[in-house]
Order: C-alpha cells, then structure tokens, then sequence
C-alpha cells in the first residue's frame, strides 16, 4: 500500500459488524471514538493517504453520533487527514471489503474478483487500506513509548498480542473481554465468564460468526469445555478454520453432533411424509 501508485490514497474502517451475537466494535467506538479516529490517523500518515471512511452498519445509531462528535472535536488535530461517518443500509455481503468498497461508491453492494487487490485499486479506483475497527484501534497503544513490548508481552509462541472476546448466551458474565492469545476455552468460559448462567455444566460452545461450527463434549482440541485443554500451534490455528480470528484455542472446531448420517435420515423421513402426503390426496 505504502508503494502503491496513485494521486490519493484511501482509509477504510469496516465498522459493519453483522455476525449474530457480535457488538465488541459497536462497544469500542461508543466507548472511545477518539481512540479509533487516532488509530486511522496513524495509519494514514504510514501508508500516505489524507481521506477515511468508517462505513458503521445503520442498527448502530449511538455509535454514528459518537464518531460524528468526535470528528467535529479532533477535526483541527489529525489534520490534513480527513475522515467521513458513512452509514449502510445493513446489508449483510456488506462487511466484505470488497462489496463495502462499492457500497460507498454509491453502487450495490457485491464483490468484486481480485485481482486487483483493493491495495492498488480499491475506492474509486485508488490504492485503499482497509481494515477492522478493533486492529486500527490497537495501533495507538503500539506506537506509544513502551506500548510496542507491553503488547508484545501477551500472547504465546508467534501469536503476539491480545484479542478481544465478546461472551453471550447462556454465561454468568457476559460482554467484551480483551485477553492474550492462548487462552484456554475452560479459561475463557468459567474464569472469565464465570460459568454458565443455569449453573449446569458447558456442553456447547459457539465461536466466531454464523458460519462457524459447534464445539461439542466429543473430539479433538476442543473435546471438553470443562478440560483445560492446551492451545495448538499457530500454524495449525491459521490452518484456514473459520475460527481463525479467534484465540488459537478456538481453531480445531470438532464436526457438529447433526452429522450427514442424520441428515440423510431426516431427508429420508421427509420424502416419505411427502409420498404419503400425496398418495391421500
């Protein structure tokens, strides 16, 4: 991005948080909207470029007041980078880069075949660096004096750092949490979470967005919440798992208890009440 070929350059901040039972992003820019603002800053002087965008889905209407404020506030001080709130219609293909990039373009959102990269022709056909709510806002403490060890101080073998966690359900103590990498799942659910709220014992377990499997009491890496079991190596955590934004621990998800056998069964059962169905008529 830093060489990239272009007039202007662009920041993006996917703030489009769609996954079902998320909200760390919608948290941290009510909590400290300056915070994500600097963030941005920092990463425009880094790559070159003087216009942001933060594309916040429209369910999240404190969060747009918050970042609009705070523009108006900090405008003078991160000069002449300029930064713009701009609101989706909450389309969920959205919170893919590519397909925010036409939404803010003005056009439907889909994706769009790479290449080319949105690194070298992104918005409007510039070199665009798009990134999360939550990486952007960790960039400040980084650069400080101190904040770069501080932050590398947390986290296990090459997986350096915190991320942060957001605990719902059936959980004594739900919310956001910002832990190092590593961190167990009986860690997580109990120390953390204090357990589950109905007091009864941890069966299932759901990490990352709709798309991820269930964790369940039978497998491999994950085969008992209530078992500290130790994290894996880092190669086998960004192995392609849907979990892979999340700690190491959540990357080996055993196969959900609804396997294909019992899918065959139920779509065998439903032919025949089909079949049935019709031979009464």
């Amino acid at each position: 991005m830093f060489r990239a070929a272009g007039a202007r350059k662009y920041i993006v901040c996917n703030a489009d948080e769609g996954d079902s039972g998320t909200f760390a992003d919608r948290m941290a820019m009510e909590g400290d909207p300056f915070q994500l603002l600097e963030g941005m800053a920092i990463a425009a002087a880094a790559v070159g470029a003087d216009q942001g965008y933060i594309y916040v889905r429209s369910e999240y209407p404190d969060a747009i007041g918050k970042l609009n404020a705070a523009l108006e506030l900090c405008a003078h001080i991160i000069a002449p980078f300029r930064c713009e709130v701009r609101v989706g219609a909450g389309a969920y293909v959205c919170g893919e880069e590519t397909s925010l990039l036409n939404s803010l373009e003005g056009r439907r959102g889909e994706v769009r075949a790479k290449p080319p990269l949105p690194a070298l022709e992104g918005l409007f056909g510039k070199p665009t660096l798009v990134n999360n709510v939550l990486t952007l806002m960790a960039a400040p403490h980084i650069i400080a004096e101190g904040g770069a060890a501080h932050y590398q101080g947390h986290g296990m073998g090459r997986s350096k750092g915190t991320m942060p966690i957001q605990l719902a359900g059936n959980v004594r103590h739900g919310g956001l949490y910002e832990v190092g990498f590593g961190i167990t799942l009986r860690e997580l659910v109990y120390d953390i979470g204090g357990g589950t709220y109905s007091g009864r014992r941890s069966r299932r377990c759901r990490s990352a967005g709709r798309s991820a499997p269930t964790s369940t009491p039978t497998g491999s890496t994950c085969a008992s919440i209530t078992r500290n079991t130790p994290p894996p190596t880092r190669s086998s955590a960004m192995a392609g798992s849907p979990c892979s934004t999340m700690p190491p621990t959540c990357s080996k998800w055993p196969a959900s208890p609804w396997s294909s056998e019992r899918r065959k069964a139920a779509a065998s059962a439903r032919r025949a009440a089909s079949a049935r169905s019709a031979g009464s008529r």
